[in-house]
């Protein structure tokens, strides 16, 4: 997948894409897309700064998009986890840049906090008929 425009996104997403400045898919993306939108489980391996984080999140939009118009999920439909708070964060940030273009719902969960308010994103009614994404970390 060689072009943003060959992945079949929907236009708000490559709205989104064109508005942060990306003109073509890091090689990373280029080579997880495909695999992952057929539903198959991958591990990629690249640097900081490759696109890793965009590379899953792309696929995990478009299975929250397709969920649009069926049963309303309880609760998240993607979770993302990690090993630190920081990398959480860094997830959530580019989930709701390019995920809030379709319209979709995600929060950032993580261990050391008050648990009162990360509870209270996570309960079903945050979440819009499609469901959503959580990024995770324990601490």
């Amino acid at each position: 997948m060689q072009t943003f425009e060959a992945g079949n996104w929907p236009q708000p997403l490559l709205d989104a894409v064109k508005k942060e400045g990306y003109q073509f898919p890091t090689p990373i993306q280029a080579q997880s897309w495909p695999i992952a939108l057929q539903g198959y489980d991958l591990i990629s391996v690249a640097k900081t700064g490759s696109g890793k984080t965009v590379g899953y999140v792309f696929p995990g939009i478009m299975h929250v998009k397709k969920m649009e118009g069926g049963p309303r999920p309880v609760g998240p439909t993607v979770c993302v986890l990690s090993p630190t708070r920081e990398l959480a964060t860094q997830i959530q940030d580019e989930t709701q840049k390019f995920g809030r273009a379709i319209g979709m719902f995600s929060v950032c969960l993580y261990g050391g906090a008050p648990k009162g308010n990360q509870l209270r994103e996570v309960r079903p009614r945050a979440f819009p008929k499609s469901g959503g994404a959580v990024s995770a970390a324990p601490r």
